[in-house]
């Protein structure tokens, strides 16, 4: 009978375990989608943030309530479960709305966390109310780590099915209210296993043995409030180094997710079997977590990340180690203090409300920014250090012995001075310690580590946000001026303008060069990419010169302004504000910036520009595979009663307004002027110019089959295709664009002379040239589509009758560089070092600034027998980039027989000279 009793109970105790999984995985899931909007609403930069410290809020409160619960367990579940399962299909609908109506900030960042916590709240009811469930005779379990555990492991999966999938495949409403079954699934079944339960619905009997060397509950309470603050401030330091080792976007979210909530889950569920039971415990279990919170300011742990070629194992690597230890706190905190088991559980998960109120606004907003990851981390472990001698005493009354403190001691001082001395851990990421790189700027603000580096092997400079090449001083991105130009000219009275992402400066500095722009404001979320715009002179033209640069708006009449904070929340405080809005900012299918290019979006963009304004809009059509790129450009195209599509380069540049635009020569300056000189150079020094890049109307533009809106931001969520299968998306995305293809406007065409035509004629002939360039270099076959000739036939006909065109020129350039360039490696491999030579010292007069081509030439000319040659091309390549030798190219270099006595040679007189000319 006793035996059949056991299994009975040990048959529902799996069941509350899978009750606990299921209501965790609503939990999560519903926390990822409310948390993955809560910008919208509270603003992005500091939505996370907010909406974290509400969710955690609501749920804290929810868990002390459910603890406060003695009777009716069971019942309370099933309301719990129904509560729930309504309120996490509602929260997210409201949430949304809130984002989305024209209320003022206030209203909206009101509704916003009112959403999240209400969420949150019956969410919270679970666990305490489980917990009473596993042993209701005695007043709820004696160890909860394993519903602990189990409601960790089951946020996981919700995090992965509901907040991921789901939302990818139906949108995040319809994934909300899968959450909402999940959460209802989880009452029916808790209610099911309590009412059958001896005593599940009658008074609880507290008869237990309280531990030996318990705590008091204020002591209990300020560990879990602090470890709350410390495992977020882990999370967010994990996610900023996962978003520069794996890329930021959606899948690497959700990785350093799963891997934190898989990584507290083992922790809960084996620490408290290995640790001792009281006080000691928890100072085994705060050492432990110290020493994992460490783990990225070793110096190796970037070789063992490395190691892992999985996405998700390098997420465990660089998250888990931190937060492992952490999971088990709740647990032995809950077997240390005395009282009945679930009325502990719901007092204590109350202190998660201030820690998480706390952890994230000082990590993200205060601790980062002053002190980079690395500092932040060594602040973090010295004060928790503080508190292992509470702990670690041996008996309940001795609370600071000289042991105990001396560890402490000795411990602050082990993370304090290493970790405020030591290497930034996100310098030594894959993408920042690229020896192609030389790091010239450094520095992480509460949005973005920012980095400018000298690119020896591309010969450019660049920005780096995270690990996103933003943008740099290569030919690849004149378009970003052309971003500044094209609207402006386009506008008959452009008086006020406004750019939203100032990355260099380059955009903004093209509109500078305009002198009717009276006041250009410039929006960009992260003080610290402004304050690397010393570093791009060259293509700002020193535009954070004409006003009060990072002063904010204070100076009504300054001729530039910047706005510091969410760009969709600042138009929406100016409205009717700007002749001209021009933007670009990170790519479409991040989760970063998805909501610049949505519908909802472009409605609230319309409404801050002033009577026949217009929008700017970049598209990448080289970053984006095709459903995504006829998405975001037919949400563009659909906002605006008219709109054009146009193409420079490889980058399709959208203008919409109410009306289509007037082009008039006008518009345009006189030879002699500085502005004309920049227009030259891009081909835009008249109406010509602009009507050779016009593309089509967007009207024409084919409807998306799945619309992008801030309910359903699906291209988020897409799998992005991996290997040569990209190389693929920039043809086709070119080829859509040839598709439709018709003529300019005929007031366009009436406003300009007849050389209009003949432009655009070249334009669409090099537009056909750059298409089979690109196909041909991903190795799709001629086959794909037979109406395209070969590039070769593309460009001759260019350098025949337009090889006048700055545009033109700019890509022969290139199919020159990168033929010579290939074709001499290839020489190279094949023996045949005289032709190498040749091709490859052509290549390096086409890209003189070219570490890698540089290193070739010393390849061939050592293997002729010039070894003055050898050295002289080695020493070039070497001053571009100091450890040329070490990137891919270099190590192509020595396999086709680059001797390393030469290498080590040339890096000595190349620095014997740096040293000579410091002399000097």
């Amino acid at each position: 009978m006793e035996a059949t009793g056991r299994i009975g109970a040990g048959k529902r105790r799996a069941g509350l375990l899978a009750a606990a999984a299921l209501s965790g995985a609503a939990g999560l899931g519903t926390e990822t989608l409310l948390l993955s909007s809560a910008g919208l609403a509270l603003g992005y930069g500091r939505g996370v943030a907010l909406g974290l410290g509400a969710w955690f809020a609501g749920w804290a409160i929810g868990a002390w309530f459910g603890g406060l619960i003695r009777t009716g367990a069971a019942r309370a579940l099933l309301v719990a479960g129904i509560v729930a399962g309504a309120l996490a299909g509602l929260s997210v609908i409201l949430l949304l709305a809130a984002g989305g109506a024209a209320v003022s900030e206030t209203a909206a960042t009101a509704l916003g966390l009112l959403a999240i916590f209400v969420a949150a709240l019956p969410q919270g009811f679970f666990l305490p109310l489980l917990d009473r469930l596993w042993s209701p005779a005695e007043g709820g379990a004696r160890d909860v780590s394993l519903l602990y555990a189990a409601s960790l492991a089951g946020g996981a999966l919700g995090a992965i099915w509901i907040g991921t999938s789901l939302a990818g495949a139906y949108g995040r409403p319809t994934a909300a209210w899968c959450a909402g079954a999940c959460a209802l699934a989880a009452g029916v079944l808790g209610a099911m296993l309590g009412r059958r339960a001896r005593g599940a619905n009658g008074t609880q009997s507290e008869a237990r043995t309280d531990p030996p060397d318990s705590i008091a509950p204020a002591l209990a309470g300020l560990v879990i409030g602090l470890g709350t603050a410390w495992s977020i401030a882990l999370q967010w330091i994990g996610l900023r180094l996962a978003v520069l080792w794996l890329g930021g976007m959606q899948p690497t979210l959700t990785a350093v997710l799963v891997a934190a909530l898989l990584a507290f889950a083992a922790g809960a569920a084996v620490l408290p079997r290995l640790v001792p039971h009281g006080r000691r415990g928890i100072g085994a279990v705060l050492l432990l977590a110290l020493v994992g919170s460490a783990w990225p300011l070793l110096p190796f742990h970037a070789v063992v990340v490395a190691a892992f070629d999985a996405p998700f194992a390098r997420a465990l690597f660089l998250v888990g180690p931190g937060v492992f230890a952490l999971g088990a706190l709740v647990p032995v905190v809950h077997r240390a203090t005395r009282g009945e088991s679930s009325r502990r559980l719901g007092g204590m998960l109350l202190h998660e409300s201030w820690g998480a109120l706390l952890g994230a606004p000082l990590v993200q907003w205060i601790l980062v920014p002053r002190l980079g990851l690395g500092g932040t981390l060594a602040v973090l472990g010295a004060v928790m250090s503080l508190l292992l001698p509470l702990f670690l005493a041996r008996k309940s009354h001795a609370r600071w012995t000289v042991r105990p403190a001396l560890l402490a001691l000795l411990l602050v001082t082990l993370f304090l001075i290493p970790g405020l001395r030591a290497t930034q851990p996100a310098l030594v990421s894959p993408k920042l310690a690229d020896p192609a790189f030389r790091v010239i700027s450094f520095t992480e603000d509460a949005h973005f580590a920012v980095t400018v580096v000298q690119d020896g092997v591309l010969g450019e400079r660049t920005l780096l946000t995270d690990d996103f090449r933003a943008t740099g001083t290569g030919e690849d991105y004149l378009y970003m001026r052309v971003l500044g130009h094209l609207p402006v000219l386009l506008h008959p009275d452009p008086r006020r303008t406004c750019v939203l992402a100032f990355g260099t400066g380059t955009t903004a500095g093209a509109v500078a060069l305009h002198p009717e722009v009276e006041r250009i404001d410039v929006l960009e979320l992260s003080r610290a990419v402004c304050e690397q715009a010393q570093f791009f002179f060259e293509v700002n033209h020193g535009v954070y010169d004409e006003g009060p640069w990072l002063a904010g708006e204070s100076d009504p009449d300054a001729r530039v302004a910047l706005h510091l904070g969410d760009g969709r929340r600042t138009l929406a405080r100016h409205p009717g504000a700007f002749d001209v809005i021009t933007m670009e900012p990170l790519l479409p299918d991040s989760p970063f910036a998805v909501y610049l290019y949505t519908a909802e979006f472009y409605a609230r963009a319309k409404s801050a520009l002033a009577p026949g304004g217009l929008l700017c809009q970049w598209v990448p059509p080289h970053a984006l595979e095709p459903a995504t790129f006829d998405a975001v450009i037919d949400a563009f195209t659909r906002a605006f009663p008219w709109s054009g599509v146009f193409l420079f380069g490889t980058q399709v540049i959208l203008i919409g307004g109410e009306r289509e635009p007037t082009l008039s020569a006008a518009r345009f300056p006189p030879e002699e002027s500085e502005l004309h000189a920049a227009l030259a150079a891009l081909g835009l020094d008249g109406p010509d110019g602009v009507i050779a890049r016009f593309v089509t109307n967007g009207a024409r533009w084919p409807t998306s089959a799945r619309p992008l809106t801030d309910a359903d931001p699906w291209v988020v969520y897409a799998r992005r295709r991996r290997g040569r299968a990209v190389l693929a998306d920039l043809p086709d995305n070119l080829r859509t664009l040839r598709l439709l293809e018709e003529d300019p406007p005929i007031a366009w065409r009436t406003a300009s002379d007849a050389s209009a035509l003949r432009r655009l004629d070249g334009a669409r002939l090099l537009h056909r040239a750059r298409e089979a360039w690109e196909a041909e270099r991903a190795g799709l076959p001629p086959s794909r589509d037979e109406s395209l000739d070969s590039a070769d036939s593309y460009r001759a006909a260019l350098r025949e009758g337009f090889a006048d065109d700055p545009e033109v020129q700019v890509f022969e350039r290139l199919a020159r560089f990168d033929a010579a360039r290939t074709s001499g490696v290839v020489a190279l491999g094949a023996g045949q070092d005289g032709i190498a030579l040749q091709l490859l010292l052509e290549a390096a007069a086409l890209r003189p600034r070219r570490g890698d081509v540089h290193l070739f030439v010393a390849v061939a000319a050592e293997r002729l027998g010039q070894p003055e040659l050898a050295l002289k091309a080695s020493m070039r390549a070497l001053r571009l980039c100091p450890r040329v030798d070490e990137t891919p190219q270099g190590g192509v270099a020595l396999r086709l027989g680059l001797s390393r006595a030469l290498v080590e040679r040339a890096r000595r007189d190349a620095s014997l000279l740096a040293r000579m000319r410091m002399m000097e």
